[in-house]
This record gives structure tokens, C-alpha cells and sequence, in this order.
């Protein structure tokens, strides 16, 4: 979705930051702060509405803190993934990158105040921030009271503060502009190990559903979060997508899907996760893993580091081609340890490429947008319910297949009681057609799934004001609020709200 941007300016510091918001208020302009502006699928960069001016943050990239002894650090705006793995890793601290799929190239404290997730421990991101600055919408500065009464390591500590809870009110909105937060790191644990589930029928989703709930209920902080992909989404990351067997327009049809999942050996389900902790106690949880996850699935796989070393080197040896069909696996696996060990990788980015083919040559850094990829996230939340998760399912099943798009369905655990499940619609930008169809889906995905009760957890730009049409109670507090503390309507208008 493209917007009409007069201008884009990077400030480097608070003090710049806080002169731009004056200005903006003296001169009637319209701010809208982005962190490096690689929110893939949810809009990058664009603002809601035109004329706004973006204000990219990634100029501000200074790691300010890291309490060693208390596992926190305080980051800026413009700190990736990437950076931090760095810092950490040139300093040999313990402890691991709240990662994502986005790549090592994303802001960690945009996708927080996006209230994003990950699958290592801490996989909620913004439930790990324990404080946070802002420059309001007349440029004053905010921070807890426990910050201004001088307590910086107790602020840093507790998250909650004294008195109203005000941090929240810069998740998902248009209060203020965030320029640093401090959030809890991981620490690294003594072992880990990830495991792989193959559920063989997709008559069996109810029961891996319920073998996932019971087994974050007994394992609780052990077991990160669990994904579960459907077989679209598994063939997106081992084999390029069948473009000279797929008519124009069209989505693979049900004979080639199982073609393909027959060649790669893709399941009806896939499931992953992985373990934290000393051996004695991942050693136990493997036990209760087998009890629970293999009783509803063809094989179960547990891989340490170490294993997937030795994997990556006996491949290229099997005879009669049996390697070179077995890496594309292989390197899915290890990037999936890569992942749960902490480590930023572009193992997700090749999914934005699936459909447009348009990849940049080999090692050269992913950039979706610019490489004029077709991306749009659908992510609504499934309560973890088996009957509802296939209702959930067979809904997204129609209405992708009404717009001839596939349905690439993830179920990721944030709980032992919700899933979000994240859909990327894929197309061709070049595409008028394609184009079109893939927003047609994405509206109708929004709608029907809100009327089968499963509801985003966040929405991209492109689709914010849907959301204050959708629920205009909900927002009627959040708009007393905006016109409270930006009357001339500064920062970031519309986004998350009708104002």
C-alpha cells in the first residue's frame, strides 16, 4: 500500500527528537515515527494516511545498558537483532536475542511495542519490557514514576512501577514516541535441544492440538513455544514454489500438494519447539515430550547442536542424490536451532520470495520490500480448543481457496491457552491481478475470522482504520486519551485508532 510521504528525516538523538516535535507542532505537520522500518507485511514504513512525515529512528541505535547481573538492557530504536547478538557475543555474556522472524536487520524495540513474540524464552516481548521513555505529542519527555524519583535500577527491575500502569499505553498506539526501553534477556541455558513432531493425517489436528496444551501445562518455562505448520507452509521453506505447474492465478491444487508433500516428505502437520534447562531436567522433559506429542505423531525427533553438526556433514556423502534431497530439511532444521538458540537469522525471509522468485543473489542480505516481494500477514488468535482450532483451519481453508490464494497457516503457542496463528499472503507486486486478490483475502480473512470469534493481535497499517470501524467502543477511551495529549493531532494520526 503506498502512501504520499512529503519527507523523511532521521533524528539521532532524544534532544533532535523532542526539536522535531515542537517544530511539527508549530507548523501543523504530521509525524509518523518508525523504528528501521522493516515491519515486513504490516505495512514497513508506510503511515496510515498520506502527507504524514516519517521519522525513522534507526539513526538511533545505541545499546545504553546491560546489567550483566540482573539479565537487562536498555536499548534504542534503531538497535536490531543483529546488533545486540553482537554486543552480546563480543562481550561472551550469557544470554539470548529475543528473536523473530523479521531478521537480524529489525528493531527490537519496534517489534516489542508491537507487542511481538518469538519461541525462545521470553517469547513475549513487550510482557519482558520493564520500563520505557517517550517524547510526548507537545515534546515533553515521559517516564515511570519510580525513574523520576531516581530509583534507575529498581525502574529497570519491576516492571509495573507505583501507581496507574502508564508503559502500556505506548504498546499499539499513537501516545508518544518511544526512544528507549529496557527489557529482560534470557539467560542462555547449560542445554538445549529442539524437537520436531510429523503428525501424518490432518485428521489428527484435534489431538495434536490437546498434546500441545497438556504439554505446556506440565513443562510450563521448560518448553518454549511449540509451532504447528500446515504443509503449504513447510513446502514455502524446503522447495521453491511449482510456478510452471500452477496456472495463472491460480493456487496449487490439491493433486500437486500431495505430489509435493509425498517428494519432500512433508507431513499433514509439522510441529516444533524446543527445550531450556541442565540436561537432568531437558533429559526429563523428553520423557514427557514422548508421553505427551508422540502418541499423535509418525515420528519425533530431538536435536542438540551437536547433532546437527554431524547431520550437516555425513549429507553430502549419502549416495544416489539422497543429500542433496535431504538438505533443504536439514538446513530448516539447523536454522530452526539457530532460532531457539537465541541467534538472528534470515530463516523466515525466503517465505516473503516463495511466490515472486525474485531473490537477490546468493549471500546478499534479504530485503523483501525492496526486492518487490508480495507480503501481507493475517495474524488472528485461536484459542487452544481443538474444535475451535478446526473451525479455525477449515475457515481459512475457504476463503483462501475463494481468493485462489494458498493457505499458509503457522500456529504458534503463546500460551498453554491461545495460539496466533500467522497467514502470509504471498503475491506477485507486479501483479495487478494478484495484487487485488491478495487484499480481497486478506478483508475477507479479517472478517470472517472476526465473525468465528478469532481476532488479530496487531494489524498493519493499511488496515487500522477496519479496526476502529470494527469496535468504535473500544477505542472511544483511546480517542479521549489522543485528543487529551495531542490536540493538533502530531503523532502518528489514525494509527490504532479513528484519530
Amino acid at each position: 500500500m503506498s502512501r504520499r510521504v512529503p519527507a523523511v528525516v532521521f533524528p539521532a538523538s532524544t534532544r533532535e527528537l523532542v526539536a522535531l516535535v515542537e517544530l511539527a507542532n508549530a507548523r501543523g505537520l504530521a509525524l509518523y515515527p518508525v523504528s528501521t522500518g522493516r515491519n515486513w507485511g504490516y505495512g514497513c514504513g508506510a503511515p496510515v494516511r498520506d502527507d504524514c512525515v516519517v521519522v525513522d529512528l534507526s539513526r538511533m541505535d545505541r545499546i545504553v545498558s546491560l546489567d550483566a547481573e540482573l539479565g537487562l538492557v536498555t536499548v534504542q530504536p534503531g538497535v536490531t537483532q543483529g546488533m545486540l547478538s553482537q554486543y552480546l557475543r563480543e562481550r561472551q555474556l550469557p544470554f539470548l536475542v529475543p528473536v523473530t522472524g523479521a531478521g537480524p536487520d529489525c528493531s527490537l524495540l519496534g517489534n516489542a511495542l508491537e507487542r511481538g513474540y518469538g519461541i525462545t524464552p521470553h517469547a513475549d516481548h513487550f510482557g519482558a519490557i520493564t520500563r520505557l521513555e517517550a517524547v510526548l505529542p507537545d515534546g515533553s519527555l515521559y517516564r515511570s514514576a519510580h525513574g523520576d524519583l531516581g530509583g534507575q535500577r529498581v525502574d529497570q527491575a519491576f516492571k509495573w512501577g507505583v501507581g496507574p500502569y502508564l508503559d502500556g499505553l505506548f504498546s499499539q498506539s499513537n501516545l508518544g514516541i518511544v526512544t528507549e526501553l529496557t527489557f529482560v534477556l534470557a539467560r542462555r541455558p547449560e542445554h538445549l535441544e529442539a524437537f520436531f513432531f510429523w503428525v501424518p493425517e490432518d485428521a489428527g489436528l484435534e489431538d495434536a492440538v490437546g498434546a500441545i496444551r497438556e504439554t505446556l501445562r506440565e513443562l510450563g518455562g521448560v518448553v518454549g513455544a511449540i509451532n504447528l505448520l500446515n504443509p503449504q507452509r513447510v513446502l514455502s521453506m524446503v522447495a521453491p514454489y511449482p510456478r510452471n505447474r500452477v496456472p495463472r492465478g491460480e493456487a496449487l491444487s490439491a493433486e500437486l500438494l500431495a505430489e509435493l508433500t509425498s517428494q519432500h516428505g512433508v507431513g499433514a502437520w509439522t510441529g516444533t519447539g524446543g527445550l531450556y534447562g541442565t540436561r537432568e531436567v531437558v533429559r526429563a522433559a523428553r520423557s514427557t515430550i514422548r508421553r505427551r506429542l508422540g502418541r499423535v505423531s509418525r515420528r519425533l525427533v530431538f536435536m542438540g547442536a551437536e547433532r546437527a553438526r554431524m547431520l550437516g556433514q555425513w549429507l553430502p556423502r549419502l549416495p544416489l542424490g539422497l543429500g542433496a534431497k535431504l538438505s533443504p530439511q536439514a538446513r530448516v532444521l539447523s536454522n530452526v536451532l539457530s532460532v531457539l538458540e537465541g541467534v538472528p537469522t534470515q530463516m523466515a525471509l525466503p517465505l516473503a520470495y516463495w511466490k515472486s522468485g525474485r531473490r537477490p543473489p546468493e549471500g546478499a542480505p534479504l530485503n523483501p520490500h525492496a526486492d518487490g516481494c508480495g507480503l501481507l500477514w493475517t495474524s488472528p488468535l485461536v484459542p487452544m480448543v481443538p474444535e475451535l482450532v478446526r473451525i479455525y483451519v477449515r475457515t481459512v481453508r475457504e476463503v483462501t481457496a475463494r481468493h485462489r490464494m494458498e493457505p499458509l497457516i503457522t500456529l504458534t503457542s503463546l500460551s498453554d491457552r491461545c495460539f496466533d496463528s500467522s497467514i502470509p499472503l504471498l503475491f506477485d507486486r507486479e501483479d495487478p491481478d494478484e495484487a487485488a486478490r491478495a487484499l480481497a483475502c486478506q478483508q475477507a480473512l479479517l472478517d470472517t475470522c472476526r465473525r468465528e470469534g478469532f481476532l488479530p493481535y496487531r494489524v498493519g497499517t493499511h488496515t487500522m482504520r477496519w479496526l476502529a470501524e470494527q469496535a468504535p467502543q473500544a477505542w472511544r477511551l483511546t480517542e479521549h486519551l489522543k485528543r487529551a495529549l495531542d490536540p493538533r493531532q502530531v503523532l502518528a494520526p489514525e494509527r490504532y485508532s479513528g484519530l
